[in-house]
């Protein structure tokens, strides 16, 4: 047999014992460095798409952190429902004290600041309550709309209970409707977190909270509208509180649907306009001041509704005859309270 067939043949023999040896040896020079190099190689991709991915930065209190980390934290804190209820009882509290504890009949001034008090106070309390982890377009568009039905309650409250109390049952009665609100403040809390965690993140409560803040806004552009109609300013003061009263109102809640912002101003401006210039008829007509808020009030609820059904593509011929039917109902309410001349009501 010639050298090279004998070549030949130990080649493959060396191969097969080589091979098995080297996979069996973990800590062997080839298959080893080959290893590490994988597990670098993956750890490397982990981190090439940990920095590439695109997470939205935050400014939250005196740090900045991540979108998602934000946003999570603001879902999973188990102690935040109790917080928000809290700070809602709170509220409460204070004007059951300043109502019952009251020495004498407060001025306008006075309540306008005791109004002013109460809603800084609650919107301290609800940065509290979630944690500083609000986003800035939070602190202009979420924290605003609680702040002013906190305001406007404490306005109409104020009006209608303007009377220190006398006797007890004054008191059980008020304290009564405060319990009532103390529930209705706990939901406009509530909604409040759920658009504060929007701002971070998508989440599928987002339309749930964007039709408590439609109710919001007309409670807010009901109670301060009654306020300042009472006040029975010069015309032109009036006109232009409501304007502004409307225009807020109505900003906040669109800011939270996915327009544009020159939609957002246009739509808004369409509607305080249309609102204010039938306060403005009403304050010609005989009626007090529940009944002038009422049409402007059902505007600002047919115009935020004609944009909300628009925007989720329900938009039906029953709800434009729903709308009629409000507004013709409205009207008939305000001919039967209006008094006209020496004759008292339309059909007395």
């Amino acid at each position: 047999m010639s050298l090279i067939d004998q070549i030949k043949q130990i080649r493959p023999r060396k191969i097969r014992r080589i091979v098995p040896d080297v996979k069996a040896d973990p800590s062997g020079s080839s298959g080893g460095i080959f290893e590490q190099e994988v597990i670098r190689g993956e750890d490397m991709e982990r981190e090439k798409v940990h920095v590439d991915s695109p997470v939205e930065t935050k400014t939250v209190g005196t740090g900045t952190v991540s979108g998602a980390t934000s946003s999570s934290v603001s879902q999973r804190d188990p102690g935040k429902r109790q917080r928000i209820f809290v700070v809602a009882g709170l509220t409460v509290l204070l004007i059951f004290g300043l109502k019952v504890w009251g020495r004498h009949n407060w001025e306008v001034e006075e309540v306008v600041l005791v109004a002013l008090l109460a809603s800084v106070l609650s919107t301290i309390g609800l940065i509290w309550a979630f944690r500083f982890d609000i986003s800035r377009v939070g602190y202009l568009t979420v924290l605003p709309q609680p702040a002013m039905f906190v305001f406007g309650y404490v306005l109409f409250v104020e009006i209608f209970f303007f009377q220190s109390f006398q006797r007890i049952y004054e008191a059980v009665i008020f304290g009564v409707l405060l319990l009532v609100f103390m529930a209705v403040l706990g939901v406009v809390f509530l909604t409040a977190n759920v658009l504060n965690v929007s701002t971070f993140r998508k989440i599928p409560l987002l339309q749930v909270a964007q039709t408590s803040s439609y109710a919001i806004t007309l409670f807010n552009v009901f109670f301060l509208s009654f306020f300042v109609i009472n006040l029975e300013l010069h015309v032109g003061v009036t006109v232009i509180l409501l304007f502004l009263i409307s225009w807020i109102a109505t900003f906040l809640h669109l800011s939270h649907f996915s327009f544009e912002k020159r939609t957002v101003m246009w739509f808004t401006t369409a509607i305080a306009t249309s609102a204010t210039i039938i306060a403005g008829v009403l304050m010609l007509w005989p009626l007090d001041a529940l009944f002038r808020v009422l049409l402007p009030t059902v505007i600002v609820y047919i115009g935020i509704g004609l944009v909300m059904h628009d925007v989720r593509k329900v938009m039906r011929p029953l709800v434009n005859w729903e709308y009629i039917l409000i507004v013709l109902a409205v009207i008939l309410v305000l001919l039967s309270r209006a008094v006209w001349g020496i004759g008292g009501f339309i059909w007395s």
